[in-house]
């Protein structure tokens, strides 16, 4: 009996001093925060979350429907809140930059539902006389630390890879530019800073012209906001290993001189000749023909059509088993740039990075094993993933 009373004795003690400590606190919520705006303050270790609602409708006084608003709004601080004090990235997480971070942060705070499991207590639900409703919290600032939540390098790229997939179904190229700028892939990112300016370079202005007069289009008004790069070309002052025979759009020269990161159209495309020089092509391939027949067969099929994306498949792999590795980055990256919705391209470039930059070539690896859960690959590029 001695031990309940006690007991009784202690509860009463305890919830005296936590209602003097509420007093205290609307004390000094009303002496030093009342006339400050609808945010969140922190005064020692107690955080004090204010939203100030005006009234919703022409009324005297404000209510419920003010009440609900301001509690939503309030949910919205503690989620700000938990991003901010409790999310962190892991030391093995890649690094993110740009302002990007705090997004994912905020994504990861709204799925933990921090309202089950902080520790908060309501000051104030009241009309303050202004037609205004005063809404007030308060919670520990130490609980948010020790509710950390570490963001895995799994995790980051998972939800990364969601993200990216949604912007490609959208064609947002500056979204997935900033995306791939987060995580260090600056080859692949480079791209899609292309494919989101809306300019082109034009070749076979004239066909059959084996001398592409580019600066004369570039100079006519009535395609100046349509085409050219912003520096004009003087091909005659490019290295071209390219036959010239063969390039005669000098479609080679410009992805050499662009590393491949440019858009090129043909105003007098042929997509005839484009066909059979590339059917051609892959006849030679699987007979085993030399690979300058094959490259001479590519580099016209790209002059007489330049978005031949199967072309720009074949001269990557084609550079890569001749261990000519700059030059299958260049030709996956315009891969890249005539396919920018399917990620078949990346896989290309992942292996064509994999001699130059091992890095960039990892990162691109667990991207695309994250993407590929909501893309398509041919069995060539599952099979490349699952052997890298």
């Amino acid at each position: 009996m001695k031990q309940f009373l006690l007991i009784i004795c202690l509860l009463f003690i305890n919830n005296a001093a936590a209602t003097e400590q509420i007093l205290d606190f609307k004390k000094y919520y009303t002496e030093n925060l009342s006339n400050k705006p609808t945010g969140v303050y922190q005064s020692d270790d107690t955080l004090f979350f204010v939203v100030k609602q005006a009234c919703l409708s022409n009324k005297k006084y404000s209510g419920t429907k003010e009440s609900k608003k301001s509690r939503l709004i309030y949910f919205q601080q503690l989620t700000n809140e938990v991003s901010k004090r409790s999310v962190v990235f892991a030391n093995d997480a890649l690094p993110y930059k740009n302002g990007l971070s705090a997004e994912i942060k905020a994504q990861i705070s709204k799925e933990l539902n921090s309202a089950s499991w902080l520790q908060t207590n309501l000051l104030f639900d009241r009309d303050n006389k202004k037609c205004e409703r005063e809404f007030v919290y308060i919670a520990p600032a130490k609980q948010f630390e020790k509710h950390r939540l570490v963001i895995s390098k799994s995790r980051l790229l998972e939800i990364i890879a969601k993200r990216i997939n949604k912007a490609i179904k959208a064609k947002n190229y500056i979204e997935i530019s900033e995306y791939l700028g987060s995580l260090n892939l600056n080859e692949l990112k480079s791209n899609y800073d292309e494919l989101s300016i809306n300019t082109f370079y034009p070749v076979a202005i004239n066909y059959g012209d084996a001398v592409p007069q580019a600066t004369v289009t570039c100079n006519m008004k009535s395609l100046e906001g349509k085409y050219c790069k912003n520096k004009m070309i003087d091909f005659s002052s490019l290295p071209n290993p390219f036959h010239e025979r063969y390039d005669f759009f000098n479609v080679m020269k410009l992805n050499l001189e662009f590393s491949g990161k440019i858009k090129i159209e043909s105003l007098n495309p042929n997509r005839d000749s484009a066909v059979y020089y590339l059917n051609k092509a892959k006849d030679n391939f699987s007979l085993g023909a030399n690979p300058q027949q094959i490259i001479n067969d590519l580099t016209r099929t790209v002059n007489f059509q330049p978005n031949t994306k199967e072309a720009w498949a074949m001269f990557s792999s084609l550079f890569r088993a001749t261990n000519e590795y700059t030059h299958s980055v260049v030709a996956a990256n315009q891969y890249v740039i005539v396919a920018p919705s399917s990620i078949e391209p990346w896989v290309y470039l992942m292996k064509a990075l994999e001699n130059i930059d091992k890095q960039q070539a990892d990162t691109l690896h667990q991207l695309i094993n994250e993407i590929k859960k909501y893309a398509e690959l041919s069995t060539w590029a599952q099979k490349q993933m699952e052997m890298y």
